[in-house]
């Protein structure tokens, strides 16, 4: 055989050998390489499963607390809460009285801001709750008060207001077995200022009428015992 063809021969097989064990090779590497990656995936995943569950069970944690201090918040809120169970007008030697009936009464605080001939006390932290209506008012219920009204001013205040005919009326408040107490003197109406000059111009005339009768019959009395001396002489 000729020399040239042989070693052509020769060099392609060597070739095509080679590339062969190459092709194995590479083959070998890659399935190396995928058990490799399916190695590590399987020991990531669980570890990612772990963090997930927990980063849930730290929320849902963040929720329970925030759930049950909001409800902490709620039952504090409540039982800070005085209720205003039924409210009184009485009449007083003064004027009138208005009774706030509560079985908390002493934890009722109110303030006062008047305003021209009204007497307004807003008390905190406390709600209407009245058997037969949601507010209370009543007209003209002595001489000199307008009208008494207690209503809610707002979720948790509730204000009375008294407005006097001819001016501010004055009040006092104190605390009793029924409630709150406030005792209120309306300011008297200049007609009524008239009415009471004029009855007391006739109480002392009628003083005066008194008097002088009695003197008259004084003198008289002296006058007579005179007269009977003088016939007894």
């Amino acid at each position: 055989m000729p020399l040239e063809p042989l070693v052509k021969s020769l060099l392609f097989k060597g070739l095509v050998s080679g590339a062969i064990r190459m092709k194995s090779g590479l083959m070998s590497d890659i399935r190396s390489v995928g058990l490799a990656l399916a190695v590590i995936s399987s020991l990531v995943q669980p570890a990612h499963a772990g963090t997930h569950t927990t980063e849930l069970s730290i929320i849902d944690s963040q929720k329970s607390h925030s759930t049950n201090s909001t409800q902490l918040l709620g039952q504090r809120n409540d039982s800070s809460i005085t209720k205003v169970t039924a409210v009184r007008v009485n009449s007083t030697a003064k004027g009138i009285e208005v009774i706030l009936e509560s079985p908390n009464a002493e934890t009722l605080k109110p303030v006062n801001s008047n305003q021209g001939n009204s007497f307004i006390a807003d008390i905190p932290n406390a709600v209407l709750e009245l058997p037969e209506s949601k507010d209370f008012s009543i007209a003209n219920p002595a001489s000199g008060v307008v009208s008494v009204t207690v209503t809610q001013a707002d979720a948790n205040t509730v204000r009375v207001t008294v407005t006097g005919e001819a001016g501010l009326p004055t009040a006092e408040l104190f605390d009793s077995e029924e409630g709150l107490v406030f005792e209120l003197a309306p300011v008297a109406s200049a007609t009524e200022r008239y009415r009471s000059r004029q009855n007391n111009r006739r109480v002392k005339q009628s003083d005066r009428s008194h008097q002088n009768n009695r003197r008259v019959k004084h003198h008289q009395s002296n006058q007579l015992r005179r007269v009977m001396n003088l016939l007894n002489w």
